[in-house]
């Protein structure tokens, strides 16, 4: 129920003061004064101003109460990211990652980061980290616009390897990583979403809606 204000108050007791006054001369044309059209335009106006007043009092309450409900932003990088409800912001695990956040009681990681290189040698990068039989893993790959940046989105499924810049890999089987590159320069951003098969399918569009709602700062 969005919230009354003295400005409001102050419009409909206007209104109400003219309406009446207009009752009290009568309803005869003839009888009007010249000034007559001139205030009912005024009474218009205020009208008009009121109504104006609440759809804005309406949309702000409306806008503040979708935040509430779990949908927020991250600024990172240049970037306001938009966060699902679903998704919670967890300290990141290391120095790299700019944000993370987690899904599935901790199962489903999405980490964003920045670094340098094309789009096509991090495409390689990742499927490195993903094995099919011993061999790296094929992605799925599409290509869209956001904010005006390119971004070219990866899917890919096998035998995660995470770790190995820190020099403590571990693997993890039947798993997806879904990377996002979006190409703000030199430096990249990217947004990664890893774990097991049978629940990243559950965020798929969650991570869809989320790189393709970002905006520029």
């Amino acid at each position: 129920m969005p919230r009354n204000t003295p400005l409001m108050h102050s419009i409909f007791a206007c209104a109400i003061i003219a309406i009446t006054g207009c009752e009290e001369t009568g309803s005869s044309t003839a009888s009007s004064s010249p000034n007559q059209g001139g205030a009912q335009s005024q009474l218009g106006k205020s009208v008009e101003m009121g109504k104006d007043l609440r759809d804005s009092i309406q949309g702000r309450d409306m806008s503040i109460g979708a935040l509430a409900g779990g949908e927020g932003t991250v600024q990172v990088a240049g970037l306001s990211i938009p966060v699902p409800a679903a998704w919670t912001q967890v300290t990141p695990s290391n120095s790299m990652r700019l944000a993370q956040f987690e899904a599935e009681q901790g199962e489903v990681v999405i980490a964003i980061s920045q670094a340098g290189g094309t789009a096509d040698a991090n495409i390689t990068r990742w499927a490195g980290q993903v094995t099919d039989n011993g061999q790296p893993a094929q992605p799925s790959i599409e290509t869209f616009t956001a904010a005006g940046y390119d971004v070219t989105m990866v899917d890919l499924t096998g035998d995660y390897t995470e770790g190995t810049m820190t020099g403590n890999p571990t693997t993890y089987s039947d798993y997806s990583l879904v990377g996002a590159i979006i190409d703000t320069g030199a430096t990249k951003t990217f947004v990664k979403m890893t774990g097991p098969f049978s629940l990243v399918g559950d965020h798929i569009a969650n991570f869809e809606n989320m790189v393709k709602g970002i905006q520029k700062n």
